[in-house]
Parts: structure tokens; sequence; C-alpha cells
């Protein structure tokens, strides 16, 4: 299936905006230029918003500010259902599928990860804040985690908005350190059971007899995927002499130690285990870091300013943001753009955000991106007006008694989505080719079909055809149709798939 750019076939500022944002709302003014509607997105501030239920999906409202969990909430929560798994395990009159259902009912009515799922999807259809919910997703798939068990992935979105989309305004320096001491990626990528060769913890499973030691997944992933990539030429000493440095970072969501005594602690929110931190000094990359004596606690921030600012990782996430939202291939001068605002700001985020949003704008008539399965679904809801996700108090009501939502749902459909488990830590590809299957169309034509009938969109087809500006033969094919068949047709046509 070949899609290839077509100047003219859609509004240019529409084009733009399902480009680097989410599409406008029927309801929606609709700007007048491209360049001040960045900065003016770029300025947003956050906001929640959302419906209560699909019985009144016209009001719209502040998300209740009962269903954003703290991280605190999270991992009290967490703890508990860490003991309501040990109750019934130990309760002989129960089989496993027994135990099962029940750990279903009790996470379904007390886990935060329901409501997490439906609060991403409700920001992104009715907040107003489109480009930084991309750059968003952009960044969370950079700083990719996957943590699908279920008292684990309530951790996702404490990451997201505490870690990353926190920090946009920011620097990326303040980014990498976020993302990479988060409970969330500590968690994913097995730091939470690393410990120093020299720790305490070391030197106490010695002593019992028990297994402890250092693991380098989240090392090997801050270099190769966050930051230098291999191009740097580092070697497998010197990954382990950052996985020394990381030893320490991160609290465990699935135990009842030491963590919980931290939760009372005014520095809860700095996950750093002195008990199994590395001690005296450690070199890498031809610095000394840590001291003489004591953890290495302060090793950490060294090397996080050294990554962030390397030329190597500077010149790979500019080539990653172009790569995301110019063009699969872009121009070195694309990049040079990017790499030049980082160069000169220091890495301030906002900077680097403006000018390959600024670049994309320029170069919206040569080149084209086919969209990810996840920015087409919320673009076909948000542009349409339709309502097909449940509502903050439907995710409590459903009857069902699984823990799967009608969000978890359609994500699994779209087949990407940051709650999905198992999944790779260099996250989903940039690469419009690996969208492009029979198999992701056919996806997205059974999503689009229930958009068309369950999800009442508030225009008929051909009027947003006319609002798009999209050409003529495709116009004729949703003219032709009943409404529902043109919603399919129009929604999983060449020009709404690449933009």
């Amino acid at each position: 299936m070949a899609f290839l750019a077509r100047k003219g076939v859609m509004d240019k500022l529409q084009r733009f905006a399902r480009r680097v944002g989410l599409g406008f709302r029927p309801d929606e003014e609709l700007p007048v230029d491209g360049i001040q509607w960045i900065e003016s997105q770029l300025d947003q501030p956050r906001e929640f918003r959302g419906i209560a239920s699909l019985s009144d999906p016209n009001q719209i409202e502040q998300w209740p500010t009962q269903y954003a969990f703290d991280i605190r909430q999270r991992y009290e929560l967490g703890f508990a259902y860490r003991r309501q798994k040990k109750k019934h395990r130990n309760n002989s009159s129960l089989n496993a599928a027994e135990i099962r259902q029940k750990l279903r009912l009790w996470a379904r009515e007390n886990l935060p990860t329901r409501h997490d799922e439906t609060r991403f999807f409700h920001r992104a259809i009715y907040a107003d804040d489109q480009v930084r919910q991309r750059l968003l997703h952009f960044w969370a798939n950079h700083f990719f985690v996957s943590l699908g068990h279920t008292d684990r992935g309530m951790l996702v979105a404490d990451y997201m908005e505490r870690a990353l989309e926190a920090q946009l305004d920011g620097s990326f320096r303040d980014l990498l350190w976020n993302a990479t001491t988060s409970p969330a990626m500590t968690n994913y990528l097995d730091n939470i059971r690393s410990s120093g060769e020299k720790s305490d913890n070391v030197k106490w499973a010695r002593q019992k007899k028990r297994q402890a030691g250092l693991n380098d997944n989240l090392a090997r992933e801050l270099l190769e995927l966050h930051t230098v990539t291999p191009a740097y030429g580092y070697t497998e000493d010197e990954i382990r002499s950052v996985a020394k440095i990381l030893a320490g970072w991160g609290m465990d969501v699935s135990g009842e130690g030491r963590d919980v005594k931290r939760m009372t602690r005014p520095d809860f929110a700095h996950p750093h285990l002195q008990h199994m931190a590395e001690r005296g000094k450690i070199k890498v990359f031809d610095m000394a870091l840590g001291s003489q004596f004591g953890t290495n606690e302060k090793a950490l921030p060294k090397l996080i300013d050294y990554l962030a600012r390397h030329p190597l990782t500077i010149k790979h996430l500019s080539t990653k943001l172009c790569q995301h939202f110019i063009s699969d291939t872009p121009s070195a001068v694309d990049v040079e753009v990017v790499q030049d605002a980082w160069v000169e700001t220091d890495g301030d985020l906002t900077a680097i955000h403006r000018a390959v949003l600024t670049r994309t704008w320029e170069r919206i008539d040569e080149t084209a991106k086919f969209q990810w399965p996840l920015t087409w679904f919320l673009q076909a809801v948000r542009s349409t007006g339709s309502s097909v996700i449940q509502g903050w108090e439907d995710v409590r009501s459903e009857s069902s008694e699984r823990y799967e939502t009608r969000t978890r749902r359609i994500t699994r459909e779209i087949g990407q989505g940051f709650w999905l488990s198992d999944l790779q830590p260099n996250g989903f590809s940039q690469s419009s080719q690996d969208w492009m299957s029979p198999a992701h169309i056919e996806r997205r034509l059974k999503l689009a079909s229930m958009i068309a009938n369950h999800g009442s969109p508030k225009m008929r087809p051909l009027q947003f055809v006319s609002s798009l500006g999209i050409s003529s033969p495709v116009a004729e094919a949703v003219g032709s149709a009943t409404p529902k068949a043109g919603w399919v047709i129009l929604l999983c046509s060449p020009e709404i798939l690449e933009v």
C-alpha cells in the first residue's frame, strides 16, 4: 500500500493540526495562523477535562480530583492489593480461578488504572492543549515503560503526568533525570532489584546465603535508547559502571518492607535506597563519580548532566523529533534546525519543541506522515465530536466483572497504548511502513465502524469533508454512501490516514 504526500488535498491548517496535534473539535474556533497557534499551545496550562457519563456526553467538566491519584496513594493501594492476594492465596477453600476473580473485582473497585486510562483518553478528546499532548506522547514513547501487571500498571499515569508532562516547559536534562529515577522506570527496567557490588544489601545477602547483585537493564537502555546510542562506542564494562551508579535508585511497588517506611518521610518522592547503593568511586566515560566513602547518591546527577548535553544525545533526539513530526526521512537541514535550538538554549524543551513544530509548518506541503493508530483514533473521535469513551462514573458502574474497561478494549483493538503489557523498551515504531499492514488497516476499519455506529458524530461525513478541504474523489465516494458507511470510507481514506 503506497501513501504519498499530496499537496493541496487538505486545508493546510487542518493538516498541520493533525500532524502535530489531534485535530479541531466541531465546536472549536479555528486559529488564523499556524505559528501563532503553536505558541498558544506551548503556553497552554495543564487542564484535565472530560465527561462524567456517556448518558450525557455534551456536558464537559473538569476531571474530579478524587480520580486523580498521587504517588503515595498509588503505593498504598499497591500494597493493599498485595495484601489481598496473600489473604486469598492463604484461603484453602478457594481454587485458582476463584482467587483470580476476587482479585479482579478488588482491582476494579480500588486500583486507579481504570480511571487513569480513561483520563488519558478524555484529555486527548476534550482538553485544549492538544499539541502538548502530542509532545507528551512522543516523550512517553521515547522514555517508554510497560507496566502491565495489575499493581505496577498504576504507576504509568503518575509517570506520564509527574515525571514527563510536568517537565515539558523545562530542560531535557531535568526530563532525563525525572524519567530515569521515576518509580515506573526503575520498576520496569528492574533497577529496584539492582544492588551495588559493595552495597550493604549484597553483604547482607551473602551472610544469609541469598541472591543479590547488579542488574544492568536500566543502564543499558539509558545509553542505547535514551541518550548517546551505540554510536558512542561504550563498552560492556562502562554499562556495568553506569549500573553501579544507578544501583539504589527506585522504589518497589511489590513489597511492603523499606518502601512502606519511606512513605512517611518527606523525601519519599526521591527514590534512593542507600542500602542498595554502590560504595566508593566509580569511573565511567573518563569521569570519576561518587564519593570515597558513603553512597553514590551524588554520582547520578553528574552522569545525567554528561549524557543530557552530549552531542550524540542531541543529534539522536533532534533526528527522532523530526522523524515523528516532519518525515520518516527528515533532511539534514531539518535536523540541524532542531540541533541548533538545542545547543543555543542548553536543552530548553520549549525552544526545542518550537523549532521542530515551526519547521514542520514550513515543510507541511513537502512532507507526509502516516499516523500512529493511537493518534489516528484520538483525532477521529475528537474531530468528529463522537462519544465512544466512557465517563469517569461509567468506569465503576460497568457491569462486567472483568478488570477490562471499554477504554482498555479499544486500546487493545488499536494495537497501541501506554498501558499495554509486555512491550519492549524501544517503544512504538516511528516508521510509517510498520503501521501500513493489512492487519493494521483492518483494525482501523473496525474502529471507524464503531465510531460511525455507536459514537454519534456531531456532523455528517460530507460536512467533515468540507471542513477539512479533502479532495473531490473522497468526497464523491462519501457522498454516494450511507452516512455510516461514509464515515468508515472517510476515516480510513488515505487523506486521513496520512497527513
